[in-house]
């Protein structure tokens, strides 16, 4: 059976045994087996509204609402629905409803219509809700029962994430207004312009703005603050809780200079084999009065212990400079290691000077090394030839993985004998195992071929023939040591055949 996300509903399938070789009899009594595949993926779909929010005016005395099918549209399903008063009252600013939908097999969408109310009273915006409250599926023999293995055999409709939508009767009835405001000056005396003393609403404008220029003095300057008040409405608007405005004229270049990073934004770097520094530049711009110091770190999601000499510190940048650098020195090792990321970061300025937030963290990549997902070998002691129940013959065959242990590492081997008429001494060729990330080795049982003959002076080769990566990331590949590729294995003398 293949899982797919096709809507589909129950079917049924017949399996019937058809012949039989020679010397076998079929039971005409049990020879056909029912099988069922319950419906899958909502075959009589989800029933939501098409949209979350309608606008409508009173002027408009009706709003037309859409439900929508998705999913199948298998069969015939009954929605329920009915409207519910929120700010808006049933019966003042519409009309209650409550009814059902009927959507036939295929059908896709259906729409219904809730009447607006004009009340002719100046409102502002005001609420309500429609919301589907039931889905039926019409017909019978369906079967909703969970079974005890899980299974339900036939699925129901469902009603979906949209199944209330809220429809908002606008402003209405010259509601709106004139809006009355009053600056109050906090910051000094030019540095911002107000233009007028109000604003005017027009009929459906829900949405006003107040200009205020702000003065460019050209001065380095600290944060300065001003505030605008509401102090009355007109022309049947009223005023709300939120009457107070703040605003906040920022710090205009930091008096003592900006501190940023001049390097390029990601920086790839080779593993070393001795002690590498990289030499980071950073940029003070603006003003550059005093002498500073800025704190810096230095992070991975990798373990970073034993790789830095330092990882973090700190360093001076003196009054009148506008650059100076600092050093992080990357220790040599020789274990084996995947690429990994780096960040450093300017924490922190001492002295005044501001950190610029865009600019005061560089990454750095250092590569992969050591042969990160491992050399392997087979090693003559780790291997042996075992007889098992019935003298089954076997060879334990024990596959080390040296250097880095990165990845699930697929490794192929084959197992001869030096019987020169039949040197295939296993029932393949060549076998395959997995050894598993993080793993130093794998040790697998192979059974000798029963008619295979072992004289008691005779040897098996056991070889190495390729290794594959199966699960990256890839930081090269893995590889097979030469020198330990094959080794001979001695047929001891209880595994051999007498003479």
């Amino acid at each position: 059976a293949l899982d797919d996300d096709i809507p589909e509903e129950k079917c049924s399938y017949e399996f019937q045994l058809t012949g039989i070789s020679e010397g076998g009899v079929l039971n005409e009594a049990s020879i056909t087996a029912s099988i069922t595949m319950v419906a899958s993926d909502g075959p009589y779909g989800r029933f939501s509204f098409s949209h979350e929010q309608l606008q409508v005016s009173e002027a408009a005395q009706r709003v037309n609402v859409t439900v929508v099918r998705s999913g199948g549209s298998f069969g015939r399903v009954r929605v329920w629905y009915e409207t519910g008063s929120r700010t808006a009252e049933a019966g003042w600013d519409f009309v209650p409803i409550s009814g059902e939908l009927l959507f036939e097999a295929r059908e896709r969408a259906k729409s219904l219509r809730v009447q607006i109310l004009d009340d002719h009273l100046p409102e502002g915006p005001e609420e309500f809700a429609l919301a589907i409250t039931k889905v039926d599926l019409q017909g019978r023999g369906y079967d909703f029962t969970i079974q005890e293995n899980g299974l339900q055999i036939d699925q129901p409709p469902e009603i979906g994430n949209v199944s209330i939508v809220q429809i908002i009767i606008m402003k209405n009835d010259n509601a709106e207004g004139i809006i009355e405001f009053d600056p109050k000056y906090t910051a000094i005396s030019g540095g911002y312009a107000l233009h007028g003393s109000s604003v005017t609403f027009q009929h459906g404008q829900n949405l006003s703005f107040i200009n205020v220029s702000i003065a460019d003095d050209n001065e380095r300057e600290f944060e300065e603050q001003f505030e605008i008040l509401l102090t009355g409405a007109t022309g049947g608007a009223v005023l709300g809780h939120h009457l107070v405005s703040k605003i906040t004229i920022t710090k205009k270049d930091s008096p003592f200079g900006i501190i940023r990073f001049l390097n390029q934004s990601k920086i790839s770097i080779p593993n070393p084999n001795s002690t590498m520094v990289l030499h980071l530049v950073l940029e003070r711009t603006g003003r550059l009065l005093g002498e500073i110091q800025v704190h810096w770190e230095l992070s991975s999601e990798f373990d970073i212990t034993g790789d830095f000499l330092f990882t973090s510190g700190f360093f001076p940048i003196a009054d009148g400079e506008n650059e100076a650098s600092f050093d992080v020195h990357l220790l040599p090792d020789d274990i084996p290691e995947i690429q990994e990321e780096y960040t450093v970061r300017l924490v922190s300025v001492e002295g005044g000077a501001e950190l610029d937030l865009e600019k005061c963290t560089t990454w750095f990549t250092v590569a992969a090394n050591d042969d990160p997902h491992g050399v392997f070998a087979l090693y003559s002691d780790h291997q042996s030839v075992l007889i098992g129940q019935n003298l089954i013959r076997s060879i334990q065959i024990n596959i080390t993985r040296l250097a880095g242990m990165f990845g699930d590492v697929a490794v192929r081997f084959q197992i001869l004998s030096d019987n020169k008429e039949d040197p295939i001494a296993t029932e393949n060729r060549e076998r395959q195992l997995v050894i598993k990330d993080g793993a130093r080795y794998k040790v697998d049982l192979v059974p000798l071929k029963n008619q295979v003959f072992l004289s008691l002076d005779s040897n098996f080769t056991l070889q190495l023939v390729s290794v594959m990566l199966l699960s990256g990331p890839f930081y090269g590949m893995p590889t097979i040591l030469q020198e330990a590729k094959s080794v001979l294995l001695p047929v001891p003398e209880e595994a051999a055949n007498s003479q």
